[in-house]
């Protein structure tokens, strides 16, 4: 597999297993590649989920990809207890109707690697439904609940609610799908996944 960055493709001839394709390169060399396959990746935007669970209104209330950059830079020592909350923006009636495919993975991967790093950690995941595609991720679902990661399912007419708890915490009340009774958890932080 060849990754072609910053460039823009002039023409493509042929058909699937026998392209001809002439690329230009952000240094304006031209290059004339024989291809059998060819993915256009565009990217996509990061959503921000202001006004959401509190995003934009607490310091404690981060997207999962803050939450990455936390754990990189070693900054996640005073959290004892962190709350992820799934399908936020996606699944909706209006918007985003769909499942990203890839935040319950996400989350599964954060949540077993603060297990990892400090063990002492209580990790929730709240969610609808988890999405674990294939036997290989289900593993990681497994793995993280053997690491102790707790997971609570809620339902979409009874959402988790995030408000102020006392000492720069914030409580996190979902309706517990399996108890039938609603919970309160006060996390130290929440974190948000999004598509």
């Amino acid at each position: 597999i060849e990754v072609l960055t910053s460039s823009v493709v002039q023409q493509v001839k042929g058909f699937i297993g026998n392209f001809d394709v002439t690329v230009k390169r952000e240094n304006y060399m031209t290059a004339n590649l024989k291809v059998g396959t060819i993915v256009l990746a565009t990217g996509a935007s990061v959503f921000e989920p202001v006004g959401m669970y509190g995003y934009g209104e607490y310091n404690n209330v981060v997207t999962q990809l803050q939450l990455e950059s936390l754990l990189k830079e070693n900054k996640l020592d005073r959290s004892k207890i962190i709350v992820m909350i799934q399908c936020v923006g996606s699944r909706e009636e209006k918007g985003r109707t769909y499942c990203s495919r890839v935040c319950c993975m996400e989350a599964l991967k954060n949540a077993i690697l603060i297990k990892e790093s400090h063990p002492g950690t209580d990790v929730y995941i709240l969610f609808r439904d988890l999405q674990t595609y294939g036997g290989h991720y289900e593993d990681y679902r497994r793995m993280a609940q053997d690491m102790g990661v707790k997971f609570v399912k809620y339902i979409l007419e009874k959402p988790p609610k995030v408000v102020p708890a006392e000492n720069g915490k914030l409580g996190v009340n979902v309706y517990h799908a399996l108890l039938g009774e609603v919970v309160n958890i006060e996390a130290d932080l929440v974190v948000l996944s999004t598509p």
